[in-house]
């Protein structure tokens, strides 16, 4: 679960006002079995993950026992659902009932390159980390091949990448960097808090780190904390109105408030 990294649907614009956010604790609850809830779309469909088996609705299940622990699942087209296997460099791309409709594998590429981190891209492209050589490259996953004009090089430690059909933001132990869809920079923001992991909400941008949250002022380029009680967070999504941050045995759940 450390690993896990979930892609929520939303579609973002461009905005010269910033909403400020704050965060209004609920009660802590346990989480007694191992079924938590991960996303929910705009038609009410919910999802949840138990055992690296994800579940639609209490009803539509997914669940490939040989490819080990999931890394990421991308939510952002329904239709197409995308989980990744970071361990067998595998990506399977489901229906909006569950079922597999293509399987890739990336280590039958015959470029010297090495998988480790996917997103999201536009119409039939995935943006994907090559660690051999530190970039970021658009893979169309229909014609089986890479833009050849279209790298993007990062320098240090990758955290999290995280896009929509417009933008790719990627997130390192060093900044946040905004790209758009030709991988030219738009700007990019100091991590100096060493977040981690990285969720949309709306229009915004939210990130965490082991024990702080916060989002992304757009008008200020900078990075704004949520005041929390102490926290040890090995996960963070973002459900509706709602910030869910699971530590070891349970999860706090947020109202996300804006000022």
């Amino acid at each position: 679960m450390r690993y896990l990294i979930i892609f929520f649907l939303f579609i973002f614009f461009s905005s010269t006002s910033q909403e400020k956010f704050y965060l209004e604790m609920t009660k802590k609850l346990i989480n007694a079995d191992d079924k938590i809830k991960i996303h929910c779309d705009k038609f009410d469909n919910c999802y949840y993950l138990s055992n690296q088996e994800l579940i639609k609705n209490n009803n539509e299940r997914f669940n490939s026992v040989n490819m080990g622990e999931i890394t990421k699942i991308d939510f952002y087209n329904p239709m197409e659902i995308k989980i990744w296997y970071e361990k067998f460099n595998v990506l399977i791309l489901l229906d909006n009932k569950l079922n597999e409709i293509i399987k890739l594998d990336f280590n039958k590429l015959t470029d010297n390159i090495e998988v480790t981190n996917i997103s999201n891209s536009n119409e039939n492209f995935i943006w994907i980390f090559d660690e051999n050589n530190d970039e970021i490259l658009k893979y169309d996953f229909i014609k089986k091949r890479i833009l050849n004009n279209v790298k993007i090089k990062v320098t240090a430690k990758l955290y999290d990448i995280i896009s929509d059909y417009n933008s790719l933001w990627i997130l390192t132990s060093n900044e946040l960097m905004k790209v758009d869809y030709n991988g030219l920079l738009d700007y990019r923001i100091p991590n100096s808090a060493k977040f981690n992991k990285i969720r949309f909400f709306e229009k915004n941008i939210f990130l965490a780190s082991d024990d702080s949250v916060g989002y992304l002022n757009k008008k200020e380029l900078k990075i704004n904390l949520f005041k929390t009680p102490k926290l040890f967070i090995k996960d963070f999504f973002v459900i509706n109105e709602s910030l869910y941050i699971y530590e070891e045995d349970f999860y706090n759940r947020f109202l996300i408030k804006k000022n």
